[in-house]
């Protein structure tokens, strides 16, 4: 199915398709909201509140994170990185990677291909 979602203000609205589902993710200020899923790839946003523990470590899939708000600091592959609106961050599959130091509300379009949890994490 094709979609197409527009960002408003800081949410996403869907102006054609309707793919989106919440994510249950049992801590508060952590959010994932699956907004398409294709056969080769899924789109999702992911938001982190201030001075959240990041929860996630490594994925079966590659994935790309482009920063729409917010500001913090992203650990990859045991490095460390300063993160803004405009930072792209492409994470090969099985790296340990999360966001730390999130010094204002973290929000994220997050790209995975194949499908978030479609391959075994490696």
């Amino acid at each position: 199915m094709t979609a197409v979602h527009h960002l408003n203000d800081g949410e996403f609205v869907t102006a054609h398709g309707d793919q989106m589902r919440d994510v249950q993710i049992d801590i508060p200020g952590v959010r994932y909201v699956e907004i398409d899923r294709q056969p080769g790839l899924s789109t999702g946003i992911y938001e982190l509140g201030t001075g959240v523990k990041d929860p996630q470590g490594h994925h079966g899939e590659d994935e790309i994170y482009v920063v729409t708000r917010g500001r913090a600091t992203v650990e990859l592959a045991g490095e460390r990185f300063a993160i803004q609106p405009g930072s792209i961050i492409s994470v090969p599959r099985a790296v340990e990677h999360r966001f730390v130091d999130i010094e204002a509300d973290l929000q994220l379009v997050v790209v995975f291909g194949p499908p978030e949890g479609t391959l075994r994490k490696g």
